[in-house]
């Protein structure tokens, strides 16, 4: 099909090439949006006016929209037979149009149920209904017609008639609320600057809220009322002020876009959406139980991914869904980056080196491995590669960059970017370019290698007769060897072990020398110093046989972190079996006083047990670790995060019916050291112990089940989305992101958008 047809598709994608010709032929769009809510009906009643310039004469164009039913249509004051819409297009034929244009269009739809879309649920806990909008690639044309593409930015006037007792939440402030006849209200929206179709977003129905302000921006937050008990607001607050500042600074810009709500919503599909002014978040960051402090740390650095969108992402735009890995990735960097400088979570980077980068590293190790940066050539390819690449490995290559080019240069070019680029859409080399002009380095090259190949290098010291050298190996399928900013450290010490010489080197070849001497034994020489490079790091014979000794020792938490990294790449590939990566567990994770570690490493203690030990030393193999958490739960105090970390890593190390007995009496008040067991550990122990057939258990999952709302519904709306087109592609996307390897933490940063 060529993008001059107007038929539609037999799917419903937009391909690059159409909305390229669609670019050309329309400008200066303007939507006026009309809703009619209610809390009883199934289906909603919608009024859509688009104006906008045709700037290519002569030639036709078209609408997106899927609505259910079109009641009346009409083009510069033409009745048009709705029975011209195919099944998502309205064609808009070149006779019918002129230089300025107005396309009516009156309609009834239904709601989606999968989430996306203009999504509708039911409370089981309480029966109220709540609605919330989400777009993002291509979904806005489910809720009215329009340019459904990036680069087509509008303005909005919006007006929503719904329940008096509903909060109605949209991109700008309310504005005026006028009573109706039948007892509903007619809410009307701010206008806004222009942004993409993507980024509009509704959300209404009965949900609480608490206000704020950061300087003179209002702030809000939302949760659904059965929530409320649950719901910690003031660090929601915190963090986001924090951020406003943070990034108001770096950035040289004031926050473009007047108010910042953000709505906790049920049956979400992702971790949060940026949407302008009324982001979106999965309510599983209402914390049921009481949350750890990495928990917290989770939820600030979504906080802080979101709000940078409103500037990267939002005012600044990607031209094509391509662009899509940049808008992730440096919401990712800048968020941790924001978190470690700006907030109380100074355990930021190891947190993003054991969730963000660890999650890079096993992608880019598989056969579906692909470039940062790639080729969409329609909508249906935009999440296609939105994995541990798009997100990880973008952001693990940002930090690398920002440490190659220094801070200060990094910060100047992003403040060149935005003054340039406001209101606008760009490219990478949009945003290269200042990066560039601020650092005087040209960034081409670096481009060339880090975005456009796959695959990751291997860097290791080499002990020879001519001293010490820093060897980088190519990745097994690409035989690329890449620019590199590396600190190599050395640690000794008697009693800590701590960096007493460092080598700042920049690398781009196979090999690299380290002038000086270094001892022969009892000590860790360490490549990823500050963890700037991209490249699995592994260690020489000397630092082996020290980190098996003394890995506690290593006085700097970010390279303790590292290390472990370091003993899970060796597990992969062979090089040490699990039973000792377990044995180390065991041994060395009850002395970690930093939760990022601890977390990080029990999580992959139990994917070592489940996925890599043989069968037959399962059993051992986690009654050693299910030993060694009995232990400390013992030992550590009731109730403190470390105690909580030890009891919710249990259930993956249980791998026989006598622990699975033992945990089973913990729901009788049996946990070792007074572990509380929370409504989560409540579940997850009935889970395991209905997995190795204990009686009764079925019976007491099922009345867990009804004291918890939550599980109700997930369980409706996994059969609602069965019914539905893109069931298949929804679920499969999250069966992506929920392999074993990935923790919680993976879960919401590889589907936060």
């Amino acid at each position: 099909m060529t993008p001059d047809t107007l038929d539609a598709p037999a799917r419903d994608p937009l391909t690059q090439d159409e909305a390229g010709v669609r670019f050309a032929r329309v400008a200066d769009i303007r939507y006026t949006l009309n809703l009619d809510l209610d809390a009883e009906r199934t289906t909603y009643g919608g009024a859509a006016t688009v104006r906008f310039q045709r700037t290519s004469p002569g030639e036709p164009t078209f609408l997106d929209f899927s609505g259910r039913e079109i009641l009346e249509l009409t083009v510069n004051g033409t009745t048009v037979d709705p029975a011209i819409r195919t099944r998502c297009r309205i064609p808009l034929a070149s006779e019918l149009l002129r230089d300025e244009n107005e396309v009516y269009v009156r309609y009834d739809n239904d709601y989606d149920r999968t989430g996306v879309g203009f999504h509708r649920f039911v409370d089981p806990e309480d029966g109220e209904v709540y609605l919330y909008t989400d777009f993002e690639p291509y979904d806005a044309h489910r809720l009215f017609p329009c340019f459904d593409q990036p680069d087509l930015k509008a303005t909005w006037e919006l007006e929503v008639t719904a329940p008096a007792i509903w909060s109605v939440v949209g991109n700008g402030a309310e504005t005026s609320a006028e009573p109706e006849e039948d007892g509903r209200v007619r809410r009307t929206f701010q206008k806004l600057r222009p942004f993409s179709t993507y980024l509009f977003a509704v959300v209404a129905g009965p949900y609480v809220s608490e206000f704020d302000t950061s300087g003179d921006v209002p702030l809000g937050v939302y949760c659904r009322k059965s929530l409320k008990r649950f719901f910690d607001h003031e660090e929601v607050f915190e963090i986001t002020r924090q951020g406003f500042a943070f990034y108001e600074d770096h950035f040289g810009q004031p926050y473009p876009f007047g108010k910042y709500d953000q709505l906790f919503v049920p049956e979400y599909n992702s971790g949060a959406m940026e949407n302008v002014g009324c982001v979106t978040f999965n309510e599983s960051q209402v914390f049921r139980d009481p949350p750890t402090d990495t928990q917290r740390l989770v939820r600030a650095e979504v906080v802080l991914h979101e709000l940078a969108h409103m500037w990267f992402g939002n005012l600044v735009t990607m031209k094509w869904w391509d662009g899509l890995w940049l808008n992730e990735s440096f919401a990712t960097y800048i968020s941790f980056l924001a978190m470690s400088e700006a907030t109380r979570f100074q355990d930021g980077w190891e947190n993003f080196l054991g969730t963000i980068k660890t999650w890079a590293y096993r992608e880019d190790q598989k056969p579906t491995t692909h470039p940062i940066s790639g080729v969409v050539k329609d909508t249906d390819e935009t999440f296609l590669n939105f994995d541990g690449i798009t997100y990880g490995k973008g952001a693990a290559v940002l930090k690398q960059l920002r440490a190659a080019i220094g801070g200060e240069a990094f910060r100047d070019g992003l403040r060149l970017y935005f003054d340039r680029h406001a209101w606008g859409n760009t490219t990478i080399e949009d945003f290269l370019a200042p990066l560039g002009e601020a650092s005087g380095k040209d960034l081409d090259s670096w481009a060339a290698s880090w975005l456009e190949t796959s695959g990751v290098n291997v860097l290791r010291p080499e002990i020879g007769a001519n001293g010490v050298e820093l060897r980088q190996d190519p990745d097994a399928a690409d035989a690329r060897l890449r620019p590199h900013r590396v600190d190599v450290s050395l640690f000794t010490g008697d009693d800590a072990l701590s960096a007493t010489r460092t080598w700042a080197l920049d690398i781009d070849g196979a090999s690299t020398p380290l002038a000086g001497d270094v001892p022969g034994t009892s000590r860790l020489l360490w490549a990823n110093h500050g963890d700037h490079a991209y490249a699995r790091v592994f260690l020489d014979d000397a630092s082996l046989a020290c980190v098996q000794e003394r890995l506690s020792d290593v006085d700097d938490p970010l390279v303790r972190m590292g290390l472990w990294g370091t003993l899970w790449e060796m597990l992969r590939d062979g090089a040490i079996p699990p039973a000792e990566f377990i044995a180390l567990a065991a041994r060395f994770l009850p002395r970690e006083s930093k939760p990022e570690i601890l977390e990080t490493n029990l999580r992959l203690s139990g994917v070592a047990l489940a996925r890599y030990a043989a069968p037959a030393k399962r059993a051992a193999l986690g009654s050693t670790l299910f030993e060694a958490a009995c232990n400390a739960l013992t030992a550590t105090e009731t109730g403190c995060d470390r105690q909580l970390i030890w009891g919710r890593a249990i259930p993956p190390f249980i791998a026989s019916k006598s622990d699975a007995t033992t945990f089973l009496g913990w729901l009788d008040d049996a946990a070792p050291g007074a572990l509380p067991v929370d409504q989560g550990l409540r579940w997850r122990i009935l889970q395991k112990a209905s997995a190795f057939g204990l009686a009764d258990v079925a019976a007491r999952l099922d009345i867990e089940s009804e004291r918890d709302p939550s599980h109700r519904g997930k369980k409706a709306r996994f059969a609602a989305d069965t019914s539905w087109p893109d069931a298949d592609r929804k679920r499969g996307l999250f069966e992506r992101f929920a392999d074993p390897d990935d923790s919680a933490d993976l879960l919401k940063a590889g589907m936060a958008s």
